[in-house]
């Protein structure tokens, strides 16, 4: 009888994520049984071929509420009268845009990195580039960034910020003034100084120092000018306090601008990912701007110039205590300030302005953040909701005479409104009619304003947030509709979700069920229902490109396009039982769709308790067109969990990121060139298999292992683990020692030889170091063996 041969196999990259509903026999191609913190996508390159996930970076340098959990995150939307302009390059494309010149005194411009977007400086180049020519206000301060990023987990050299350059001919070291930062290394030690020129002539070097953070780190490096006063910040610190460089600058400064990179350090490369100048514009300048809204510990907080602010809002507040939504709707954001801890009294005592209520006192309500409402009212009451003019110890007086009798009292938060031009925010006070009290979900349709409370959504008149007036028959007259108003005589569902998909639904998100409203109700639009079977979690949902959205409801994730009839679980397969039954009084869900990295975030944090489940969803279409979705788990340290997510317009942040407010007060943000998650290490790992060579009869001997990492990949640690079957090999990790280990570096590796027996086998791979890796290739070489003694 011949004698079987060696065989080479090849060890995919499990693009189909992480699955654990079939039998490990049955486990889909490409498919893996664990893993944690890797993408399908390389994140150095951006090619599908797998590797660990980016890191996290704060979009935004300002802590929120005192280091409280970020309870709302929204883009709003207006047309400034502010003048505030910025120019943003991150430079995509091949090679600088028309924008830049290569700075003169310098060896020439930067080129674009090939392997992603960035201006770079290779080996021993000093190299720099000059902006053109803006408008700006010098009267006024502006802000000029660069983004820097390290280059194979370290840094290599000094990046500049060059300013006050003549306007006609700039040239930093003749007029103006160059700000650097020297970063070399591993450990984060970072130093860098500021130097006035006039004339050539260089003024006093003023020189900083910044504590070791302990890795190379991504960031912004930021300088301010105010005048001749110009201050240095990195990563959200303040590096150089306010400099007055008057006496070392030259009547011949302007406010022309640029950046410099110079790689001191033999094989590196120094990286700049972005470039930002903010500033006011000299001139007329009226034009749409999209802003973040954020909230934490009970503060509002808005998008400026340079960073997130506290909106003036003195006296009014927002809850702390769940999760918040809002939207953006002519101009300004309407936010559903929603609380649980509500009073309801069934019979209550009303005469003239005067309620008598038990229970309420100033510690619980206030005439700021509270409204009253009125309903089951008897003799002359008039049920509606009223302002609140003063609150004593079990009394409330409110602004206008309800008239006299008793009625059934409900107190809860009102509607908040934001106003971007103003600068404020307060409580929504209507026009006409009663505007829904302690609402939870929040939505703009049909030009309406749309809230849900209990089993009822209210819908204000047409283009008109402030009139909610349901006597007026009109056509745009403001409406309210439940979830059976096609089923008569049953009572309604309990709202979960508002979801406007276009002009063309409205879709009724509710505990069990969902409904579909077809149109305007004022126009004779329909409500219709979708399914009895399930319904969606609260701010369990999000809308994906191509007109479908994404849902979490009570047996796992959905997809759907609000036009056909039923939506599809696409998690039931590949996680049966993780995203069941979410208990969304102790976890609260946050979604989200990326743009920038083309997948789902669905985000499950403990309100109170660091309990967590995070996951990163692709979605593709099978051959048979039905939806299909690849899953892979998250982790991060526990006051990076977030609580709001929401896709960036903030000219800010990198267009299409997607924005996670966190627990602790900060928004962040993926970027591709981090290693961390801010100073934290990301700890990841894949199993690749289970592989059974010979099948379920024989034994078979992995003799070789030759693995390819991407170029600029970190080090991975692989371990082979054998069992006499396919989950044996899967679950030996935590019963026996691996049976071959090893460490892998970027590039072609030399052959590994694990001579490893058993029926089947798997290989482990986890970051050996703090730096992002990435896998092209693994072929294995396996020999026939005999029978399986068992």
């Amino acid at each position: 009888m011949p004698k079987s041969q060696k065989r080479a196999l090849s060890l995919e990259w499990p693009a189909g994520g992480f699955h654990r509903g079939a039998a490990y026999r049955q486990q889909p191609p490409w498919a893996t049984p664990d893993c944690l913190n890797v993408w399908p996508d390389d994140p150095i390159t951006g090619r599908s071929r797998g590797g660990s996930r980016p890191g996290l970076v704060k979009a935004f340098d300002a802590v929120l509420g005192s280091g409280a959990k970020v309870n709302l995150l929204a883009n709003c939307t207006y047309v400034g009268v502010d003048k505030w302009a910025m120019f943003q390059d991150f430079f995509e494309g091949e090679t600088l845009s028309d924008s830049w010149t290569a700075a003169s005194w310098l060896s020439a411009a930067p080129g674009i990195l090939p392997l992603s977007s960035a201006a770079v400086s290779t080996t021993y180049q000093n190299l720099g580039a000059t902006l053109a020519a803006e408008t700006v206000d010098t009267t006024a301060a502006y802000e000029i960034a660069i983004w820097i990023s390290p280059f194979d987990g370290a840094h290599h050299g000094t990046y500049s910020i060059f300013g006050r350059m003549n306007n006609t001919t700039p040239i930093a070291t003749t007029d103006g003034f160059v700000a650097t930062l020297t970063a070399t290394g591993t450990v984060g030690v970072y130093s860098g100084s500021l130097i006035a020129y006039n004339a050539g002539s260089a003024g006093s070097t003023h020189t900083f120092t910044i504590t070791a953070t302990g890795q190379a780190d991504s960031g912004w490096f930021k300088v301010l000018v105010n005048g001749n006063n110009v201050s240095c910040s990195w990563l959200g610190t303040s590096c150089l306090t306010a400099t007055d460089i008057s006496s070392e600058l030259g009547g011949s400064a302007g406010a022309r601008v640029g950046f410099g990179l110079n790689c001191t350090v033999a094989g590196g490369i120094c990286i700049v990912n972005g470039f930002r100048q903010q500033y006011t514009y000299n001139g007329f300048k009226r034009a749409p701007r999209t802003i973040l809204y954020a909230a934490a510990n009970g503060t509002l907080y808005v998008e400026g110039a340079r960073d997130l602010g506290a909106v003036t809002h003195t006296n009014y507040t927002l809850s702390k205590t769940e999760p918040l939504e809002a939207v953006d709707l002519l101009q300004k954001l309407y936010i559903a300030d929603y609380s649980s801890d509500e009073i309801k009294v069934d019979t209550c005592t009303v005469s003239g302005t005067t309620i008598t209520v038990t229970g309420v006192t100033a510690a619980n309500t206030n005439i700021y953040d509270h409204v009253v409402e009125l309903t089951n009212g008897t003799d002359s009451t008039v049920n509606a909701t009223y302002q609140l003019a003063t609150v004593g110890s079990g009394t409330l007086t409110v602004s206008s005479a309800p008239g006299n009798g008793t009625a059934t009292v409900r107190i809860a938060r009102s509607l908040k409104v934001a106003d971007p031009i103003a600068g404020t925010m307060v409580k929504l006070t209507p026009t006409a009619g009663s505007p829904p009290v302690g609402a939870r979900f929040v939505c703009a349709y049909m030009s309406r304003l749309c809230a849900a409370v209990g089993s009822v959504c209210y819908q204000s008149r047409v283009d008109d947030p402030l009139d909610w007036d349901i006597s007026e028959t009109d056509a745009e007259a403001a409406q309210f509709s439940t979830a059976a108003d096609s089923e008569s005589g049953q009572i309604g569902d309990i709202f979960t979700a508002l979801i406007p998909f276009k002009e063309d639904y409205l879709i009724y998100g509710c505990r069990n069920s969902i409904w579909r409203q077809v149109g305007d109700l004022g126009l004779g639009g329909e409500i219709v229902n979708v399914t009895h079977d399930y319904g969606i979690k609260e701010h369990g949902w999000c809308h994906l490109p191509g007109g479908r959205i994404a849902f979490l409801a009570q047996d796992g994730l959905y997809v759907w396009h609000p036009s056909d009839n039923w939506p599809m679980n696409v998690s039931k397969d590949a996680l049966p039982g993780q995203l069941k039954d979410v208990n969304t009084t102790t976890t609260k869900i946050s979604m989200g769709y990326d743009l920038a990295n083309g997948g789902i975030h669905l985000y499950l944090s403990g309100w109170t308790a660091l309990d967590r489940r995070h996951w990163f969803i692709r979605l593709h279409s099978g051959k048979d067109g039905a939806v299909q979705a690849a899953f892979w788990p998250m982790d991060f340290v526990d006051n990076h969990e977030p609580f709001r997510v929401c896709p960036s317009t903030s000219s800010l942040v990198p267009y299409n990121s997607l924005l996670l407010g966190c627990r602790d007060g900060y928004v962040r943000r993926y970027e591709d060139t981090s290693d961390f998650d801010d100073d934290n290490a990301i700890s990841s790992h894949v199993l690749i298999g289970p592989v059974r060579p010979q099948g379920d009869y024989q034994d078979a001997r992995l003799d070789e292992l030759v693995a390819t990492l991407g170029v600029d990949s970190g080090n991975v640690t692989w371990a082979v683990r054998v069992g006499e079957d396919r989950e044996a090999a899967v679950l030996s990790a935590t019963t026996f020692p691996s049976a071959a280990t090893g460490t892998w570096t970027e590039g072609r590796n030399l052959h590994a030889r694990p001579r490893a027996r058993g029926g089947a086998f798997t290989l482990h791979l986890s970051n050996a170091e703090s730096q992002r890796w990435t896998i092209e290739a693994i072929q294995a070489v396996v020999s026939p063996l005999g029978v399986q003694r068992k």
